[in-house]
């Protein structure tokens, strides 16, 4: 009994903690966005303190592992004070540290490894590990893989003092600007412009045929972009959209697939992408506005697939839209709560003007505030506020820990030249072939990625693949926008289908039929990624005219690609040859060149001719005899 009170009473001041630490970082976050940073190291390792204390104190409590989680908590905050308090005195010793200084990397080490196990999971920790375990005793290994013999001095203080490994670019960019965006998106929730968000789209799409799978479509895109997490978003739209696609006779499977698809797209969707795009240039040194720019045309494509396979999966069956009193009115979505959707605006316009990241962050964390008390129903109370803290808090808190472990591997990268080498060995496998090299890099993202968040498969894919594709004349953006979308689609790839399990879980449907569906829907996504390597009009890069010409074929191959899919083109059913030839069709169409244009113009003559001078013989007819 006593026991159990007092874990009790443990879990009362390790929630007041959580409350504390939460509301401060938010407020040191928002302090240093408008009266500057602070050094890169002071200003990672406060944040890592302050966060990676929610992050384990915040996880469900467990009795083997609270001793262990109040450990992991102290020692964070223990060694940021030691790090900030001697900071000059470490940046003074040129490389000759002191017992205590490597007692504390140490320390920060298994911390930070064990806050990550916490909160993300073995995945990364294990490649962390891996990483570590190569840098000690790599020099073991014959051959050209082999490097020399490093002491655990030389290789702790390497990880842990400086910003070539836990204190690296990637904590650096969630330290600065990607944890205002967060806190961005925590404050638009709280004042109501989700639910805005969804009943907009449920008044626009939803009496349409399917429409509400439309409606999750938009839903989700225009959350999506701004939650940062495909489950997130699952669960914030498809506890709306889900049901009601239910009701208007989507089978449960495919209701559950269409959210889990269109939520996992929201992170594709410019402006804000989530935060994997800030990490990108973070990572890259390319501007975020360019990514966010190269991002629009495949995001496009992914939702235009989306909805033709929703459409012709409706037509097939038959389906009708929700009845006009069962949705929203969007004149009253607009009067009331129009107004939020500003923010947004003035975001969009700030990072066009070619402002830095944080100050963008830190604009549309004030236009948010500022705007929400324009009407009394999307005003935020001060529990609201807090809340919007706590949420921003814990909504950072994988990120950073999976940015932290990371910086395992890139240090390992730096002190070893293992980037070099594991490079070399991806062209080795793929001799070199451009097309090989690509798809063992979709493999190992949809490997690697299993059940991490879009950040953590992204910064490992980013440090171990993307230097191998670069090597191959691939340029970075495609290169690095090529793992990020394949790290992401791992979130509706069985059989570790976060997404797709979610969204299951809502429509009370089978979780392993879902995650099937979903990759049937999303097969387009799997497609665009190539797309944009080998045509790089899709990224924005090149003529008006070829950027055009392959957004316009681009769009006619996703169309017949769901047609192939769903077996269904206009009003006719497709028969075996017919899907096969619109497949085929649509991979030519897909792929940029004139050459793949006329071979699949030509198959689409040769398969649709007929049925679509029938759709317009019959259309003709039932003019005539309405008139």
């Amino acid at each position: 009994m006593d026991g159990t009170r007092s874990r009790s009473v443990l879990n009362k001041i390790a929630f007041g903690i959580v409350f504390v630490f939460s509301i401060v970082a938010c407020v040191y976050h928002l302090g240093t966005g408008i009266f500057g940073l602070l050094t890169a190291f002071k200003q990672r390792s406060i944040h890592l303190a302050l966060i990676g204390t929610v992050a384990v104190l915040a996880e469900k409590p467990d009795r083997k592992r609270l001793v262990f989680d109040w450990l992991c908590a102290a020692s964070l905050v223990a060694v940021m004070v030691y790090f900030v308090s001697q900071y000059q005195g470490i940046m003074s010793r040129g490389g000759n540290y002191t017992q205590l200084d490597v007692l504390m990397c140490a320390l920060l080490l298994v911390s930070v490894l064990y806050c990550t196990q916490r909160t993300v999971g073995w995945p990364i920790v294990i490649i962390a590990l891996v990483s570590l375990s190569y840098a000690k005793w790599g020099h073991l290994i014959p051959g050209s893989l082999g490097h020399k013999e490093f002491t655990w001095s030389r290789i702790l203080t390497h990880m842990c003092i400086g910003t070539e490994g836990v204190f690296g670019s990637p904590l650096g960019a969630t330290a600065t600007f990607v944890v205002l965006f967060i806190i961005m998106a925590a404050f638009l929730e709280k004042s109501g412009a989700g639910i805005f968000f969804i009943n907009s789209a449920l008044s626009m799409t939803g009496s349409r045929r399917g429409g509400p799978a439309k409606a999750a479509i938009v839903a989700s895109g225009l959350f999506g972009t701004i939650s940062g997490s495909s489950v997130a978003n699952v669960v914030g739209t498809g506890t709306f959209t889900i049901p009601l696609m239910k009701k208007t006779g989507f089978e449960p499977t495919v209701a559950g697939a269409v959210e889990a698809v269109a939520s996992t797209g929201g992170q594709l969707m410019p402006p804000i992408m989530g935060a994997g795009a800030f990490v990108m240039a973070e990572v890259t040194g390319i501007k975020y506005f360019e990514i966010m720019k190269a991002a629009i045309i495949p995001a496009l494509l992914f939702y235009g697939a989306l909805y033709f396979s929703i459409d012709l999966y409706s037509a097939k069956r038959g389906l009708k839209g929700a009845r006009k009193d069962e949705l929203p009115s969007l004149r009253e979505e607009v009067r009331t709560r129009g107004h939020m959707a500003i923010p947004l605006l003035i975001l969009v316009t700030v990072l066009m003007m070619g402002y830095s990241a944080l100050r963008c962050g830190l604009i549309g964390c004030i236009a948010v505030f500022v705007f929400c008390y324009v009407r009394k129903n999307t005003r935020m109370n001060l529990n609201q506020i807090i809340d919007a803290f706590l949420d921003s808090a814990k909504g950072v808190s994988t990120i950073t820990m999976a940015c932290a472990s990371a910086g395992f591997i890139m240090g390992t990268m730096t002190l070893t030249g293992l980037g070099v080498k594991f490079s070399s060995v991806i062209i080795g496998m793929s001799n070199g072939n451009t097309l090989l090299a690509l798809i063992l890099t979709m493999v190992a993202a949809l490997v690697l990625g299993m059940g991490l968040p879009t950040v953590a498969s992204y910064l490992m894919l980013s440090i171990l693949i993307a230097p191998a594709l670069t090597d191959l004349g691939i340029s970075i953006l495609a290169a690095h926008m090529f793992v990020f979308y394949f790290g992401l689609l791992s979130s509706i790839t069985p059989p570790v289908a976060v997404a797709s399990f979610a969204a299951a879980g809502i429509a009370k449907a089978p979780m392993g039929q879902t995650g099937l569906e979903a990759v049937k829907l999303g097969i387009t996504a799997f497609i665009v990624p190539y797309m944009f390597v080998y045509g790089p009009e899709i990224l924005l890069q090149g003529t008006i005219v070829n950027i055009l010409l392959a957004l316009a074929t681009s769009v006619v191959g996703i169309y017949l690609l769901a047609c192939s899919m769903q077996g269904w083109l206009l009003k006719s059913p497709l028969n075996v040859l017919q899907r096969v030839l619109a497949f085929i069709a649509s991979i030519m169409l897909i792929i940029p060149g004139w050459a793949t244009d006329i071979i699949g113009l030509v198959l689409v003559s040769a398969a649709f001719l007929k049925p679509v001078m029938q759709y317009y013989n019959d259309s003709k007819l039932e003019k005539g005899k309405a008139i």
